[in-house]
């Protein structure tokens, strides 16, 4: 499995679910740098959380060994963060045109260096 990413991301988790919870259940495929749940200020846990690895190699056994893993009653979606999926991809400007922004790539850098 080529994970090139240290997160992974941990959906449809059970709303009782804290970050202890999703800590031990992701600890046995490595150490853990951190544990961020998905939040907002009006629903508060979003069943969904990022889980950031020290290695590849880790990321990569959790999301083999917990896809599909039943916890709580619920079956978890483990997947790369889109996070790390986003990294290093072009950023598009909602308020362009995609064809104008495509154009502007192509253009030489007029600003100063």
């Amino acid at each position: 499995m080529g994970v090139e990413s240290l997160t992974i991301c941990s959906a449809n988790l059970d709303k009782n679910v804290t970050k202890e919870h999703i800590y031990s259940l992701f600890l046995p495929f490595g150490p853990i740098v951190d544990v961020v749940p998905v939040t907002d200020p009006k629903h508060g846990f979003r069943g969904s959380a990022d889980i950031e690895f020290e290695t590849e190699e880790d990321a990569a056994a959790a999301i083999d060994n917990m896809e599909g893993a039943q916890v709580f009653g619920k079956t978890l979606h483990v997947r790369l963060s889109r996070k790390d999926l986003s990294e290093g991809a072009p950023r598009v400007d909602m308020n362009k045109a995609l064809w104008a922004q495509d154009h502007e790539q192509d253009q030489p850098s007029t600003e100063p260096e």
